[in-house]
């Protein structure tokens, strides 16, 4: 990023391109988080851009001193440029209609805190393509040629005559694909205050041209955002409960609140994808998974509610979102709780901790995991051999090596992670140990050396541990600490719990999706980051501890979980 003055050329990475990103969380959200007596003032943005909000007003175009009767005011870009066609190229731009008291105008009397000119450059030559950015002194006519502007002999314009002398921004050398965001807040100011508005001149002042969109563009239109002061206003979501089963109806809570005056608010709550919704208060309506509240002349508070129905067999969690547009067209997200955590059944008999380990590439030399799970009564029921006594009497632990993929089409759950797979059979590859714990792996010290014996390729490995709850009755939540090389990632009774990782791949192998892909050779691999800070102990481990549903039988009959 350079900055020029007050004014600056941003230049756009692929870091900087925005992507929507679920952050499961598994410690439990705020219950019933509310935000009130917001009286604080805001900074409000208000933004002009051509055809944003059905606004029209902007205007630019370039004039041409070697070609005066030329006009480009329909153009999708515009220019300056110190030569061309035997003279100069000076472009011209204003903003129409941004003072007044319509929706999307700045009111006569607001505090003007900030003014920024957004420009993208479509094409430029060298380096020392430079201009100066100057007020306006007369008028100019987009539809018309330069014979039109100033004394209509078509010739370079004069400083102090036709425009300010003194120049608002010193633009040095932009190249193709930089966004310029040049600070025009004294300007701004003096139309606010009464003054002229006939727009901006960029006077060349380099050997070549540069090129910006244009407001006849297809993208990357000139914008004007201008932050005034003002009080918006807010809005706090929050759930009845803090997670949710299969099937759960949660009342959800939208507060909304004017501290100053009154005005027409629109309420837009994105539901779910797999939910639906029921009991919608205050008039609002259900559309294409969103629910919309029109609240016209509103001050003061209220809650508005409704009531959001899981799906019946959840494996993740929910993420709800929603924003408010106040009489300006501001889009104002609401805060406050977003998540829902998928709480896990915790069964009488039959119960599964299915983990999964895999290397993250080809050239990664060794495979290991280990897990603990406990209750809150501090019964061990999955715990890996390190620990005294071993592994926990009556536990079953299974467990299969499968090389690079097995065999699931692309995207598909291979369904090992379920209480009610049934093939985890030997005839199906599936080894059965009792007499060991939860440690898997191949390598170079004893940390990592378990009772698999891999090879040091990319393989996956699919464990299940089998365990019958005790003191079921008194069981409320279960802690699992995992530990994975390269990652891991674990299941109670489907529903997913906790993952290592502490990266993010490009290869599917997401928390969210848990599909074991290790068909691509030497990949970077990874799940996207856990959520809980704390550290086991070691690199790639975490402790996840989560409230637990008791089902006293299970839904569906589960075989083969005796001895092989």
């Amino acid at each position: 990023m350079k900055r020029i003055g007050k004014n600056r050329i941003r230049r756009l990475s692929n870091h900087e391109i925005p992507a929507f990103i679920w952050l499961f969380r598994f410690w439990l959200v705020p219950f019933l988080f509310l935000l009130t007596g917001f009286t604080a003032h805001a900074q409000v943005p208000i933004i002009f851009q051509q055809g944003l909000g059905g606004y029209t007003g902007t205007h630019d175009t370039f004039f041409q001193t070697g070609n005066p009767g030329a006009i480009h005011g329909t153009e999708t870009a515009w220019e300056w440029d110190s030569s061309d066609a035997g003279g100069m190229n000076f472009g011209f731009i204003r903003f129409d209609n941004i003072i007044g008291t319509n929706p999307g105008q700045i009111p006569p009397d607001a505090v003007i805190l900030k003014a920024v000119l957004t420009l993208t450059v479509t094409g430029s030559g060298t380096a020392s393509q430079i201009a100066t950015m100057h007020e306006l002194l007369v008028p100019f006519d987009d539809t018309q040629d330069f014979y039109s502007f100033g004394d209509g002999s078509g010739d370079v314009p004069l400083a102090d005559q036709d425009y300010v002398a003194e120049p608002i921004a010193s633009i040095p050398g932009p190249t193709s694909g930089d966004i310029l965001e040049l600070d025009v807040t004294e300007y701004i100011k003096k139309v606010a205050a009464g003054g002229n508005n006939y727009g901006l001149i960029f006077v060349p002042g380099g050997s070549d041209g540069v090129n910006v969109a244009s407001s006849e563009a297809a993208s990357g239109k000139p914008m004007l955002t201008v932050t005034i002061e003002g009080v918006a206003p807010t809005a706090s979501r929050s759930f009845s409960k803090a997670g949710f089963i299969g099937g759960d109806a949660i009342t959800i809570s939208i507060q909304v609140n004017l501290s100053q005056g009154s005005q027409d608010i629109t309420v837009v709550e994105t539901i779910p994808a797999d939910w639906s919704v029921s009991a919608i208060s205050d008039g609002g309506t259900l559309a294409e998974g969103k629910i919309t509240w029109t609240l016209a002349g509103f001050s003061g508070s209220r809650t508005l509610t409704y009531t959001a129905n899981a799906p019946a067999s959840p494996k993740l969690g929910a993420q709800f979102s929603g924003v408010l547009h106040d009489a300006a067209n501001h889009i104002i997200p609401i805060e406050g709780s977003d998540t829902l955590v998928v709480i896990p059944p915790l069964y009488k008999t039959g119960n599964v901790l299915a983990v999964g380990v895999w290397n993250d590439n080809s050239g990664s030399s060794d495979l290991a995991g280990c897990a603990d799970l406990s209750d809150n009564n501090g019964v061990i029921y999955v715990q890996d051999t390190s620990a005294a006594g071993g592994w926990p009497a009556g536990t079953i632990f299974r467990w299969k090596v499968v090389f690079y993929d097995d065999g699931t089409p692309s995207g598909e759950e291979p369904g090992w992670q379920g209480r009610d797979f049934t093939n985890d059979t030997e005839a199906n590859g599936w080894i059965q140990q009792t007499d060991v714990g939860f440690t898997i792996g191949y390598g170079g010290n004893d940390a990592e050396n378990g009772e698999t014996l891999l090879d040091s390729t990319n393989e996956t490995v699919y464990t299940r541990s089998i365990f019958d709850a005790r003191n079921y009755e008194t069981i409320s939540e279960m802690t699992l600490k995992l530990a994975g090389d390269d990652e891991a990632v674990a299941w109670l009774n489907g529903v997913l719990i906790g993952w290592t990782a502490s990266g993010t791949s490009d290869r599917g192998e997401t928390a969210p999706d848990y599909v074991f892909d290790t068909t691509i050779s030497g990949g970077a691999g990874g799940l996207e980051s856990g959520s809980n800070p704390t550290v086991y102990s070691g690199s790639g481990t975490r402790i996840f501890t989560f409230p637990v549903y008791l089902v006293e039988a299970p839904p569906v009959p589960v075989v083969d979980w005796s001895l092989f």
